[in-house]
């Protein structure tokens, strides 16, 4: 679709700071009700891997056993053969391990990358689903860390650790326990008494551990954020010479974030020398009751052998057991930070419709549909809980009739932007939004394209509340013309097929002739395979402005919303852009933001806004004559191109 963001002016319109985000801790069970759909399409897979992992983790605590058969079997009765025996059972054994062991990581892997792929693509067309309101909130380089960087790679991490090494190293010590009973009760016991030690160590470090994740996180968003704003504003940085003033500004910033992370690994660190301090102890142990149980109980060579060698496996097993418990509180604030975004509440539900707008205020996720191009073997996509909203389709025939209602708009609350407009549009007419920065005008266009929710009245199309319809299938029918329109960072042709995917070359050619942009177009090396850079830096402002035309013909649009669209042109690129507008305003309804009078002279009828209220209304020659607000700018564009 067409349709980009109509804000260019919204900071005028809200006199709001953006909050932050508010990071919700959830609990385990609450995490796995939440993660849990993700895994349920990998259930027989996950379920083979797990399988043969614990297989080759009960394989593992038989190791020992070896040894104990060495010393009490072989050595005592001075046998190579026993011994060649010994080994190559020994070997045979790992070689069943080793081979169980890759068949199961190779489904584990898989699974990884597909609930990575899962998160990633949920997270991501959440984003997309979330409210212009929110994306004003929130700093992009943020969202972007939320979805794609720590939060997910620190679970993608976790994911595989738990998988590869909780389900091999449970069920070895699982098996490692009852050959010790079997061996010694007593020895048995004095490696459980240590094993204590562990879990109580864990227990301590594992909620600071935690924290000190949540601090790294929320400080690695705010560096990210920062650079991505800094990178977008080269152009000012260097034309201002601020240079080092920026560079000194990041390694001020960068420097705490560094620290917090260094504080993480402080932290794991410390927990894993308690481990395996911890370790050292018990083995002290075994040693002397080892000694004992060998004077006074009859404890074979062999069996002090194999519990020593035991005790090396439990050290290595609850070592990595408290690692994976480490790993896990560092994944579970990324999780949390994921969730936290997933699950933010929004002022618009851009999946479903629905008459109530209290119903839009209180939702809290957009359910998130299977996309419709997804790789080879991809995930199936679980989607949460979401209400079911029933919408009426777009009506047909469309008579293009719009309608405000008495409606009403706040940014915060407190204050309306938009006070008991009513206004009634006929289809087919132009009409021109004009007044002070703040009056609300970009707020209307936000408004018709459902990008924010009246707070009070309602806007109707063909007499049909605009919020009972599907979304997407409603802005379908708008194009927007920005003051600066943003073009992908793609070909001249895929910014093209971004508004109309089944367009033909020769679709695509007339759009741009009619648009006045073919000519220069047809000039580019390649063509229509031009790479415009991002944000269309390979082209000039007046070339930017008659793509987007260009687009908005080749959608076929309805309506259009054009914003400022000649303001920052020079005569020639505005004269080509009027041209185009020409073209496109006998196809449409129009709804015009401008400050320069010249772009809206030809529109039907021009609304001069001023705190979110209707003060005038009437064609250019009427409101030139009648003393007002419009009058003064008139008065003073007549001034202004007076020699």
């Amino acid at each position: 679709m067409n349709a980009a963001n109509p804000s260019t002016d919204s900071t005028t319109d809200s006199n709001t700071t953006a909050p932050e985000l508010t990071i919700h801790e959830h609990g385990l069970r609450e995490l796995w009700r939440l993660f849990r759909p993700n895994l349920v399409p990998h259930r027989w897979r996950l379920i083979w891997g797990c399988s043969f992992i614990a297989i080759s983790g009960g394989v593992y605590g038989l190791m020992p056993l070896f040894a104990k058969a060495l010393f009490d079997m072989a050595i005592p009765e001075g046998s190579i053969a026993l011994a060649a025996m010994i080994g190559g059972a020994f070997i045979v054994t790992h070689a069943l391990r080793l081979s169980l062991w890759y068949l199961a990581m190779r489904q584990i892997l898989l699974i990884q990358e597909k609930l990575t792929f899962a998160l990633r693509t949920q997270g991501f067309r959440r984003l997309q689903n979330l409210s212009l309101r929110f994306h004003g909130q929130f700093p992009s380089g943020y969202l972007y860390q939320a979805i794609f960087g720590n939060a997910i790679q620190s679970f993608a991490g976790c994911m595989q650790t738990v998988f590869k090494q909780l389900s091999l190293y449970i069920t070895a010590l699982l098996i490692s326990l009852i050959s010790c009973f079997m061996l010694n009760w007593v020895m048995t016991l004095v490696v459980l008494v240590g094993s204590m030690g562990y879990v109580a160590i864990s227990r301590f470090l594992s909620p600071r551990i935690y924290k000190r994740t949540r601090e790294s996180v929320n400080a690695q968003n705010d560096i990210a954020d920062y650079i991505v704003d800094r990178l977008r504003g080269t152009h000012t940085i260097q034309s201002l010479a601020i240079e080092d003033h920026v560079q000194n500004e990041f390694e001020t910033r960068l420097w705490p974030a560094q620290m917090k992370s260094l504080a993480v690994a402080k932290q794991t660190f410390q927990l894993n020398i308690c481990s395996e301090s911890m370790g050292y102890i018990v083995t002290a142990m075994i040693m002397i009751f080892g000694a004992w149980a060998t004077f006074d109980l009859g404890l074979t060579t062999g069996e002090l052998v194999a519990f020593l060698a035991y005790q090396a496996t439990f050290i290595n097993i609850v070592s990595t057991l408290t690692n994976v418990w480490g790993s896990f509180a560092s994944a579970r604030a990324g999780m949390d930070q994921f969730y936290s975004l997933m699950y933010v509440p929004d002022d618009l539900v851009n999946e479903q419709a629905t008459e109530n707008p209290a119903e839009l205020e209180t939702e809290k996720l957009t359910p998130l549909p299977t996309p419709t191009h997804a790789p080879p073997h991809a995930p199936p996509h679980p989607t949460p809980h979401a209400p079911t909203r029933t919408h009426m389709p777009i009506p047909m025939p469309l008579r293009g009739d719009l309608q405000f209602h008495d409606v009403g708009f706040s940014y915060d609350d407190q204050q309306n932007v938009i006070n008991h407009l009513n206004l009634t549009v006929p289809a087919g007419q132009t009409v021109a939004l004009v007044g002070a920065s703040g009056s609300g005008k970009t707020t209307v266009a936000n408004l018709l394209m459902r990008f924010i929710t009246p707070t009070s009245g309602r806007i109707t199309l063909d007499n049909i509340d605009t919020r009972s319809l599907p979304l997407r299938d409603y802005r379908t029918l708008f194009g927007v013309v920005l003051q600066d329109p943003y073009l992908f960072n793609e070909s001249i042709r895929t910014n093209l097929l971004y508004a109309r995917a089944d367009a033909t070359e020769q679709d695509m050619i007339d759009a741009l002739e009619q648009a006045q942009a073919w000519s220069f177009v047809s000039q580019l090396p390649g063509g229509l395979d031009y790479p415009v850079r991002d944000g269309g830096q390979g082209l000039s402002g007046g070339q930017r402005q008659r793509l987007a035309i260009a687009r908005c013909l080749l959608l076929c649009s309805r309506f259009v919303i054009l914003d400022e669209p000649t303001s920052a042109l020079d005569l020639e690129s505005e004269y080509h852009v009027q041209r185009a507008l020409d073209i496109l305003f006998q196809q449409c309804t129009v709804f015009v933001i401008a400050h320069r009078l010249s772009t809206i002279r030809r529109a039907d009828r021009i609304l001069v806004l001023d705190h979110g209220r209707v003060v005038q209304d009437g064609n250019y020659d009427q409101l030139a004559t009648q003393p007002g607000h419009f009058q003064n700018l008139h008065n003073l564009s007549n001034y202004q191109t007076t020699p």
